[in-house]
């Protein structure tokens, strides 16, 4: 212990200038370390707060539907919705491109222009929702219109998280068409 004493007071400006050096070192060192340690919890805050848009469908003997489901971690904000039908007409509802229902057939529920709309974690709403009973003719007929329409149709939603960053989802609904004697394959 004396030894390192005495070689400490013996070369003290050499121990003074590599003890300033080995401080530097750490210092940037740990600079480093702090900023990628900000880098990375940014990217994990980001990604916390993106929001996912899923367009969903169903096709069932007794109903048919077709909407939008935020399935991200943070809100989504709707900027643009738009639908085409096969002749390339475009609308803002889903349900202006249908043919009208007959024989006292009604919507269960369709949706209105969503465009400002803003959707929280595991919000729904459904764009068309045709319902009825499935031994019913007139639903039949009704459903098998809605169901070709539907074939023919493409959704394009646009979107926002918090931070204003943009996203697209877009989607065809030619599964409606998948047993239909015209599909081609």
């Amino acid at each position: 212990m004396e030894n390192i004493l005495e070689l400490a007071s013996r070369y003290s400006d050499e121990m003074s200038a590599l003890t300033t050096i080995a401080a530097v070192i750490i210092s940037f060192i740990s600079l480093f370390v702090a900023v990628w340690a900000i880098i990375g919890q940014r990217k994990y805050e980001n990604a916390g707060i993106r929001p996912v848009a899923h367009i969903f469908m169903g096709d069932f003997p007794d109903r048919a539907f077709v909407g939008l489901k935020n399935v991200g971690v943070g809100p989504m904000i709707v900027t643009k919705i738009e639908f085409q039908d096969q002749t390339g007409k475009r609308g803002a509802t889903l349900v202006s491109l249908m043919p009208d229902l007959t024989d006292e057939i009604k919507w269960k529920s369709y949706s209105t222009d969503l465009t400002g709309h803003a959707f929280g974690v595991n919000d729904v709403m459904e764009f068309v929702h045709l319902e009825g009973d499935k031994d019913n003719k007139y639903y039949q007929k009704n459903r098998a219109q809605i169901r070709q329409t539907l074939a023919g149709c493409s959704v394009d939603v646009r979107y926002q998280d918090l931070l204003g960053r943009s996203f697209e989802c877009s989607k065809s609904l030619d599964w409606f068409g998948r047993d239909s004697p015209n599909r081609s394959l």
